[in-house]
């Protein structure tokens, strides 16, 4: 009897621990069940048990601190700045609410209020670390962009595990001065301090963006080709030879050399202008009849419209064939990129053209001397971080010739798309149609011609390195005419290597 009476008062004893235990644990006011959801990020419960701990100690700070951070969450920074300023300013004051309403000041562009009480965290010594790196945010924001790089500065020297966030945000007042080798370097330093953090993969974005603007900037710049090509129908030889006879043998190898210089100075923000040096030249290895040099001299003044750009290039083009003179050009071609959204350009222009075709015509109607404009536009998609792009083009030119044989109107459609494959590895795409009526009745076939020219090429590229790169191309063209002796089709493969410099 006394061993059953002994483990009941055992048996009780444990059930009233383990009572008072569960009561204890238990919270008794809404602020402490308010904190617990807080801190397991059921931010609704959080607030609606917390709104009841405000109306029931409405002089306690601890809810007025920790509304503030619900609030905070919630992004209802209004109520957050309310509630975090009760907390900075109560009794007793809550340290760390300073830093979290600094935080909200910044969200709501109250630059003023986030100045004061980064003060009033200076002189406390409020985690100098975190003070001086929003300070140099709030900085950011008000404007002034060199004070804002100290602060960073000094933010990662009291705390070095601030360094990657300071250097990236160092970066980006680089990039807001417009100091673009100091804003690539501070963005190269973020992606050496540990390249698989987030911050590190946007740092790299903005590296390679700058590399490019550099490239792109550079005062002087060449680039030059060269390519082995075989086509099997260089003389354009009718694909119907029943009008014609038998004219030879058509196809050939030939070796292609072409040289691109520029040289360009951006004066200030609004204007700039290039000086520009083209020259592209063929050597037939059998039909030497056929051998291209062609030399092009431009000047492109440009204006600068915010992300716009509008520009003017005038070029004047004189061409020899087989040593012969063959056609002189003069091209004014003004042209608008617009930025539609971050990975998107549009294109509009008009292309004026004066052709001097300098081998005199037996026949006046075949004389090919003309007046040609050409308005047009184009829209440009980028995609996968800018590694690939789809282009597309319209164009619709006619050409007043004083041959009455090639006055004609055309239009033109193009859509052009590059991908990268694997690595260096990248290929491009390019579809054209061009369909041109001609005005007049030919006096030769007693015929309006009408042609359609369809074309496509695939070229795959394998970079080198960011300078030298190997291309291989394949281009087919089919030129339908209803006469005979303009229709034929064409087929090009090129192989060759690239260079910048």
């Amino acid at each position: 009897m006394k061993k059953i009476y002994k483990k009941s008062r055992i048996f009780l004893t444990l059930v009233t621990l383990f009572a008072v235990q569960t009561a204890m644990a238990e919270p008794q006011t809404s602020l402490d069940k308010g904190i617990i959801q807080y801190q397991r990020e059921n931010y609704d419960e959080a607030l609606s048990l917390l709104k009841e701990a405000k109306a029931e100690e409405p002089a306690n700070i601890r809810v007025s601190y920790y509304l503030g951070l619900i609030y905070k969450k919630l992004q209802d920074y209004k109520q957050a700045q309310s509630n975090l300023t009760e907390a900075v300013e109560g009794t007793p004051k809550i340290k760390e609410a300073l830093l979290e309403l600094i935080e909200v000041c910044y969200q709501i562009d109250d630059v003023e209020s986030a100045k004061k009480w980064i003060g009033v965290a200076e002189e406390q010594g409020m985690r100098p670390g975190q003070t001086k790196f929003i300070k140099g945010l709030v900085l950011m924001k008000d404007g002034k962009t060199e004070d804002a790089i100290q602060a960073f500065k000094d933010s990662k020297d009291f705390e070095p595990a601030l360094k990657q966030s300071a250097n990236y945000q160092i970066g980006l007042a680089h990039l807001k001065n417009k100091s673009y080798d100091e804003a690539a370097r501070n963005f190269q330093e973020v992606v050496l301090l540990d390249p698989n953090t987030d911050i590190a993969r946007y740092a790299d974005e903005y590296k390679k963006v700058l590399d490019r603007r550099h490239e792109a900037e550079k005062p002087f710049r060449l680039n030059a080709a060269f390519f082995e090509e075989y086509d099997d129908n260089v003389i354009l030889k009718p694909s119907d030879t029943s009008s014609t006879g038998d004219i030879g043998n058509q196809s050939d190898w030939r070796e292609v050399a072409t040289v691109d210089a520029e040289l360009g100075k951006k004066f200030n923000d609004a204007f700039g202008a290039k000086l520009q040096y083209d020259f592209y030249f063929t050597k037939q290895n059998d039909l030497h009849a056929y051998d291209l040099n062609s030399h092009t001299v431009g000047a492109v003044p440009s204006f600068y419209l915010g992300e716009n750009v509008v520009s003017v290039p005038v070029q004047y083009n004189y061409t020899w064939v087989d040593n012969d003179d063959f056609l002189s050009t003069l091209t004014a071609n003004p042209l608008a990129n617009i930025k539609v959204a971050d990975n998107q350009l549009a294109q509009i222009g008009v292309k004026f053209q004066d052709l001097n075709y300098l081998q005199v015509s037996v026949n006046p109607d075949e004389n090919r001397d003309a007046a040609r404009w050409a308005p047009g536009g184009a829209w440009f998609y980028f995609f996968n971080q800018n590694k690939s792009f789809l282009n597309i083009r319209y164009e619709y030119d006619t050409e007043n010739t004083k041959g009455s044989n090639w006055d004609y109107d055309g239009n033109r459609a193009t859509v052009a798309a590059q991908m990268p494959i694997i690595e260096q590895w990248k290929l491009t795409l390019v579809g054209d149609a061009y369909l041109q009526d001609f005005d007049n009745m030919h006096t030769t076939f007693n015929v309006k011609r009408s042609d359609e020219n369809y074309s496509g090429s695939a070229m795959l590229s394998y970079a080198i390195n960011k300078d030298w790169e190997l291309q291989l191309r394949y281009t087919h063209v089919d030129h339908r005419s209803n006469i005979n002796i303009y229709q034929y089709t064409r087929n090009i493969v090129s192989t060759g290597i690239t260079a910048k410099f």
